[in-house]
């Protein structure tokens, strides 16, 4: 008797279902978004001191035609297409035509004062193993020292300090050096 009872309840069940048409209910789910990642240049003068910052984005549109980013920005500049941001108090917005594919990337400058690094920088030089400024190096010979120090900035906001990692890239004219070193560096070629 007991199976009988749910074997109906069962066979109920199926018949409102059916009855309800399964395929005008409402999906519910969050809204498409982008997906961004960002790039951080800095550009330091002779001494470790910031004289550009640049971030550049790369968006992956998912869909949507209409983007907004939010971040205090001197400049910004489109570097996928020639449409043009909407600048707002604080935030950008781009109007991108429908269909839009791929990746999409912006550049931001930002005003150097704005950006606290979470490391200070001191770069020091030598000439044949005489100190010497940096900006006195331009077509000089002889044996040059570059000295770069890096160390952390415990006054940099805690974002930068736990989402930041360190690259320094200094260009040097292989066919014209004898050595690069770099004590505890990956040391790279490009």
């Amino acid at each position: 008797m007991k199976m009988k009872y749910k074997r109906i309840m069962a066979a109920g069940m199926v018949f409102v279902m059916l009855c309800t048409g399964t395929d005008s209910l409402p999906a519910y789910g969050a809204e498409a978004s982008v997906d961004v990642d960002e790039t951080m240049y800095v550009n330091l003068d002779y001494y470790g001191k910031t004289t550009k910052v640049n971030v550049v984005k790369g968006v992956n549109l998912n869909g949507l035609g209409e983007i907004t980013d939010y971040g205090n920005y001197i400049n910004v500049e489109n570097m996928s297409t020639s449409d043009a941001p909407v600048l707002g108090d604080g935030s950008v917005t781009w109007n991108l035509p429908e269909g839009q594919k791929g990746r999409f990337y912006y550049k931001c400058t930002m005003d150097n004062e704005q950006v606290v690094l979470p490391w200070d920088f001191d770069v020091s030089y030598k000439l044949n193993g005489v100190p010497t400024d940096g900006d006195k190096l331009a077509g000089a010979s002889g044996l040059v020292e570059i000295n770069i120090k890096a160390e952390p900035n415990d006054n940099a906001g805690e974002y930068y300090r736990n989402n930041m990692m360190l690259m320094v890239a200094v260009p040097v004219d292989m066919g014209k050096c004898y050595s690069v070193e770099a004590e505890g560096s990956q040391t790279q070629n490009l």
